[in-house]
């Protein structure tokens, strides 16, 4: 008689996974906004009165409104004076009684004109009084801002990390046979 064993063996399957790193980033950003520096500057003109009025009164001269309402005045009376002045010329020569030439007339007019007035003032008496007034210069400035906006960067670790995942491939087994005819039984 005869055993025939077989035996198997048991067989472990394994399911490798091997690491990967993956990493997700989102960059940084970093925002800056400034504004420019403003500079303002007024500077006012400064007021400059002179007033000429004494000097004009030293030298024996009047005000400008004076002059213009005595200057209306004399023209008037001196366009009248002169109507009557013609007139009396053309009564003149006209005359029969005293018989007058145009030559006697002529200079008994510069005879008249001949005799003028003259004031002549070469520095006056009082100076101009001058008044200034100044203004201050304005300075405004307004100065830069800066405006900072960080949004910080994200890093996210989506590691898949190594593994080993065992399994049974194959069961052992033992397998006893019997072979032949002949068996004793009493053993």
């Amino acid at each position: 008689m005869d055993l025939r064993i077989t035996q198997q063996p048991a067989l472990v399957g394994l399911d490798i996974y091997k690491p990967a790193i993956k990493l997700n980033t989102t960059l940084p950003y970093l925002d800056i906004k400034t504004t420019s520096v403003s500079l303002q500057i007024d500077n006012p003109s400064a007021k400059l009165e002179i007033d000429w009025t004494q000097c004009r009164a030293d030298m024996g001269l009047k005000t400008p409104p004076t002059i213009c309402r005595e200057n209306a005045q004399l023209s008037l009376s001196q366009g009248l004076e002169a109507i009557g002045t013609i007139a009396a010329e053309g009564d003149t020569l006209g005359s029969i009684e005293a018989p007058t030439s145009v030559g006697q007339l002529v200079a008994s007019r510069l005879q008249a004109e001949s005799e003028v007035d003259y004031n002549v003032a070469l520095m006056p008496e009082h100076p101009p009084e001058v008044n200034v007034e100044t203004r201050e210069v304005e300075v405004t400035l307004e100065p830069r801002e800066i405006n900072c906006n960080l949004q910080r960067g994200i890093l996210e670790n989506n590691t898949e990390w190594a593994k080993v995942d065992m399994y049974l491939l194959q069961k052992p087994s033992i397998n006893v046979e019997w072979i032949g005819s002949y068996y004793d039984a009493i053993a």
